[in-house]
């Protein structure tokens, strides 16, 4: 305790004696000091920029992708017409076939959907959930669901009209919207598809998952947001 009592009396008397080279000292300290935490300010803003920029590159890139399949649908829903129900379901398919080319399936579902209440286990859950949407209004339904264990983006539109109405399922890869949110990404960021609570094609630091909400961002017109 008495040394370093004497070595602050020291310290003390010098800097009595040396005013100015005090000065420079604790200026070139302080400079030190604030180049080192605009330094860290600049890593951590840039890890947030950088965070930002990927996450705005995956909605710009998305939004387009899901707006030309809405309308690929819509114009195929067109050309059935009314009477739905008394064409063969054949050329409905090829309809929908010709509209979206990457189609990997095309199914004709009545509007009951007693096959899928029947045997839900078999059917899907989450292909009746995007089916029962596709029962409200003449809007095209799409999720992303889960079949035979890999991810599909699932459309249904409702074509006909009262007794003739009839569901159209279209199952399509996720390709370009995996593709979209193949974003380079800081270390300590995180980037996914936010579906209701489920994050999809996640991407960075899955522990920043819980957090990431406040900075999502949705796209418009579908059931996701960039988190």
């Amino acid at each position: 305790m008495a040394k370093a009592q004497d070595y602050l009396a020291q310290v003390r008397k010098w800097v009595q004696k040396n005013p100015w080279q005090s000065g420079a000292l604790l200026c070139a300290a302080l400079c030190l000091w604030f180049a080192i935490t605009g330094f860290d300010l600049y890593g951590q803003n840039k890890t947030e920029r950088d965070a930002i920029k990927a996450r705005d590159n995956a909605v710009n890139a998305i939004a387009p992708l899901s707006k030309s399949l809405v309308a690929k649908m819509q114009e195929a829903q067109k050309q059935i017409g009314p009477l739905a129900f008394e064409t063969e379901h054949d050329s409905i398919k090829s309809t929908f076939k010709n509209a979206i080319k990457n189609a990997d399936a095309v199914e004709i579902h009545r509007v009951g959907l007693e096959a899928a209440y029947n045997n839900m286990a078999k059917f899907g859950a989450g292909k009746l959930a995007v089916l029962e949407a596709g029962l409200y209004g003449q809007q095209v339904a799409f999720r992303i669901i889960s079949v035979s264990g890999k991810q599909r983006l699932a459309l249904v539109s409702l074509i006909g009209s009262g007794v003739n109405e009839l569901l159209v399922y279209v199952q399509v890869p996720l390709t370009g919207i995996d593709q979209a949110m193949n974003q380079d990404m800081p270390q300590n960021g995180y980037l996914a598809l936010r579906q209701d609570r489920v994050d999809l094609l996640p991407h960075g630091d899955a522990s920043l998952a819980s957090t990431a909400e406040s900075n999502a961002v949705a796209i418009a017109q579908t059931p996701w947001r960039v988190v």
